[in-house]
């Protein structure tokens, strides 16, 4: 069915990052797709993402392939909070957390409603190139 969309690339970061006292294992973001929920937001390349909706971002916890699960799993028009590692030129960072509503994932190959459409295709095809009975 419909699929949640941030419109984001994300990979493990092997550096710690610790806010408070809390310790976190940051989803790097190095891919921000034009005109997605997440670059209208104003997520940027290099942001690390430490939690999603109160989930910490934690080795082998939360993680890049549970991310994109959870988004995943999610309804397009669902808003998600969002707390990110924004780094500075001088090598500080700060905390900062955006709500972000996400949008609808675009089908991909392997998709049902691609499979749908090539079965119907198939179909239709034999249909018309079989001898009727």
């Amino acid at each position: 069915g419909r699929r949640g969309f941030l419109g984001i690339g994300i990979v493990d970061v092997a550096d710690a990052v610790a806010v408070g006292d809390k310790s976190y294992n940051p989803l790097l973001v190095n891919r921000v797709l034009p005109e997605t929920p997440a670059s209208l937001s104003g997520i940027a390349l290099g942001d690390r993402i430490i939690e999603v909706d109160g989930r910490a971002c934690r080795e082998n916890v939360f993680g890049v392939e549970e991310f994109v699960a959870y988004v995943g799993g999610l309804t397009p028009g669902t808003a998600i909070l969002l707390s990110l590692w924004v780094t500075d030129d001088a090598g500080g960072g700060q905390l900062v957390t955006k709500t972000v509503t996400l949008g609808e994932r675009p089908p991909l190959p392997g998709d049902e409603p691609v499979e749908a459409a090539r079965r119907k295709f198939f179909e239709d095809w034999l249909t018309r190139n079989l001898p009727a009975p």
